[in-house]
């Protein structure tokens, strides 16, 4: 089950106030802002709760966050596919199997679902967005380091 960050969002984009950091309408409220101390590590543990389980296991996710957000992102994206996909044969599939209520209690479920993994989506795209620059400033300070 994918779940969704119904919390507000921080900062949320809008009038200005002196020395809160803005950030994008759509924003995870669970993670800080980019540019706070507290922004990599948080967006990590707010992208590993949305990817599988065994990801917490690749020392490569840990040290490279962009790298995890993509994934996420990827593995957003293929769930919402096969629930697209798989919303017309939930009717036929379980037919003989539930009472009727049931079934269109299923279809609002996956449309349900959809919509939240979409917004999920959207907030993974935004978190990885303001992970760019990061990844980008690490590896020229690795690459001066090496000359």
């Amino acid at each position: 089950m994918i779940a969704f960050n119904e919390r507000p969002a921080v900062g949320f984009a809008g009038p200005s106030t002196a020395g809160a950091p803005q950030v994008p309408h759509g924003w995870p409220g669970c993670v800080p802002p980019p540019g706070s101390l507290r922004f990599v590590p948080c967006a990590k543990e707010w992208l590993f709760d949305l990817a599988p389980g065994r990801w917490r296991l690749e020392p490569v996710l840990h040290r490279h966050p962009e790298l995890l957000a993509r994934m996420v992102r990827n593995h957003l994206r293929a769930g919402i596919a096969a629930m697209r996909l798989n919303r017309g044969s939930v009717v036929e599939g379980l037919l003989d199997y539930l009472p009727p209520g049931s079934v269109q209690d299923a279809v609002a479920m996956y449309a349900q679902e959809n919509e939240r993994a979409v917004a999920l989506l959207q907030q993974v795209k935004i978190v990885e967005e303001a992970l760019r620059p990061l990844a980008r400033s690490s590896r020229r300070s690795k690459a001066r380091a090496t000359l």
